[in-house]
Parts: structure tokens; sequence; C-alpha cells
């Protein structure tokens, strides 16, 4: 989250109602907070008809979320097309992120995002460690 947004990001895992960590940054002489839920493509061995877009799909739930943030794992060998990316239009987040290792060794991972906004959407490379 720190390389994507250039800032320093602090984290505090404190699980709420809906969601499972808050965050939080400096900008300027402000202090933001943004919660934010995660979420997980599971691997095809535990649920092999579980999908992107039905995680997605269930994301109408978050009622009164618009300072929530989801983030998706995906965590299965899989293709990922982010302009195939469709959102049901109640969904009203402040942000939507997916994210997943990009190589087999997990070296490397991509971060997408921020779906809840097009004009910024954008991949990023992240090598690990």
């Amino acid at each position: 989250m720190s390389i994507a947004q250039q800032r320093s990001i602090l984290f505090a895992p404190f699980e709420d109602q809906d969601f499972d960590f808050v965050t939080s940054w400096v900008e300027g002489d402000s202090r933001h907070y943004c919660p934010v839920q995660l979420k997980e493509v599971v691997p095809e061995t535990l649920n092999p008809t579980h999908f992107l877009e039905a995680v997605i799909g269930k994301l109408h739930k978050y009622v009164d979320s618009n300072e929530l943030t989801v983030a998706i794992k995906l965590n299965r060998i899989t293709r990922f097309e982010p302009a195939d990316v469709v959102l049901p239009t109640s969904v009203e987040l402040a942000g939507l992120w997916i994210f997943g290792a990009t190589k087999p060794d997990q070296s490397q991972w991509g971060l997408w995002g921020n779906f809840m906004n097009n004009s910024t959407c954008g991949g990023l490379a992240i090598n690990y460690p």
C-alpha cells in the first residue's frame, strides 16, 4: 500500500463490523484513516467454482461504506485482466484494489486499483522481498 500510494502508511489490526484493519497516513498537516476489508479468491483446490466475479458480486452487502476500502487477494493461478472488472452499480466504496502473486515463487506481486475511480485505475509490479 505504501508503494502504491508513495507515502508511509501505517496499519493496526482492528476488526470491527465491516473491516479487518485500519490504515493511517499523514498528508500535509492532516492525519487520515481508512478501514480495509480483506477478501480472497481462494485456490482452486479449496473451491474450484469460486471466482473474482463472485467476490465482487457480494460487495453490495457493505452498505454505508463510502469510507471502506476492499482489497481482494487473487490466491490462485489465473489470468487477470483489469479492464474486465465490472462493478455492480450498487457498490459504494472508497476503494477497491486487487492483488496477487504474478510469479509462481511469489517473488513478484501485482497490485491493481483503485477500481472505484476509473480515472486512476492502474497496475503496479512489486518485487518481494
